[in-house]
């Protein structure tokens, strides 16, 4: 289920931004057909039951929020990545590695 205000979000992007949050919610949606769509803590947060990853936009970087074992996940198999105790940071001056998105929605589905 799309979230309105999610779509508000993503409208007030810049248009390379919006391109990159459309492709990270479809993503998410190939792998999580029943997610469902709401604005926790002001960012589009997609859930099942409780919350699996929020997303949010700064002023120099995206932020990805996929918790604690997301972030374990990705420290493990990507040293270079920007990442710190609950986020990963994406300088705005970087493509998102989309690839690395949806291995990182891959890992939480099979977290659940």
């Amino acid at each position: 289920m799309k979230d309105n205000q999610i779509n508000e979000f993503i409208d007030a992007l810049p248009d390379h931004l919006q391109f990159s949050f459309i492709k990270m919610r479809a993503i998410i949606h190939n792998h999580f057909p029943l997610i469902q769509e709401t604005m926790g803590y002001k960012m589009p947060t997609f859930k099942l039951k409780k919350n699996l990853i929020h997303l949010n936009s700064y002023l120099n970087h995206v932020g990805i929020y996929p918790g604690p074992n997301g972030i374990d996940f990705l420290k493990i198999k990507y040293k270079h990545l920007l990442l710190s105790k609950g986020t990963w940071r994406i300088p705005k001056h970087q493509d998102i590695p989309f690839d690395i998105f949806e291995e990182l929605i891959v890992f939480i589905k099979s977290t659940l």
